[in-house]
């Protein structure tokens, strides 16, 4: 492993910025399917996992705006709750929606997701959760469709996240001292 060996008596000031992780923006993005109105999400890096998300995010009837590394969600008119095979397909990510459809809306239909260069990456814990959690899952022609008797109450924990009216604020970068601590808002 390389590393960086620091000797003599200088202290070392700085500051260094830390680039929002693919992995950390992803669930942050799924998440904002819990809340009715803006979330925004800060320091997100623009990469096409990231692009595919917000298409994703289109097709179910989020308004999605990308504007330097800030992206802002507005799930106020959401009006589908399929997420379709030619876009999951590209993505495995594309199924962190599932859980938070079936929260809010009591139903959704994702299409199971495509393969991974790593190889295989099972999604059975996703599943697992949601029916320990009450939802009723089926599978059809390639999609997962899951139900629920009802919709919340539940409790989101984000970190590093502030709560702005009505959505969510969060960033895609590990919490600073500057940021407020985990959040839990309540879902629809």
């Amino acid at each position: 492993m390389d590393m960086f060996v620091m000797q003599g008596p200088t202290r070392l000031s700085g500051t260094v910025r830390i680039n929002g992780a693919k992995n950390a923006v992803l669930p942050l993005m799924a998440a904002a399917l819990l809340s009715r109105g803006k979330s925004v999400i800060e320091n997100v890096p623009r990469l096409r996992d990231v692009q595919t998300m917000i298409q994703l995010l289109e097709i179910l009837g989020a308004r999605v705006t990308f504007e330097k590394d800030v992206l802002t969600i507005d799930t106020a008119r959401l009006r589908r709750l399929e997420a379709p095979y030619e876009l999951v397909r590209t993505m495995r990510a594309s199924i962190y929606v599932l859980g938070p459809l079936v929260a809010a809306h009591r139903r959704a239909r994702v299409s199971m997701p495509g393969g991974c260069a790593w190889g295989p990456r099972p999604i059975d814990l996703h599943l697992m959760a949601l029916e320990r959690l009450g939802a009723k899952l089926t599978l059809d022609r390639g999609y997962i469709n899951a139900s629920a008797q009802r919709s919340g109450p539940c409790a989101c924990a984000v970190a590093s996240a502030r709560r702005t009216s009505p959505g969510l604020r969060a960033s895609g970068s590990p919490p600073s001292p500057e940021s407020s601590a985990a959040i839990s808002t309540p879902c629809l």
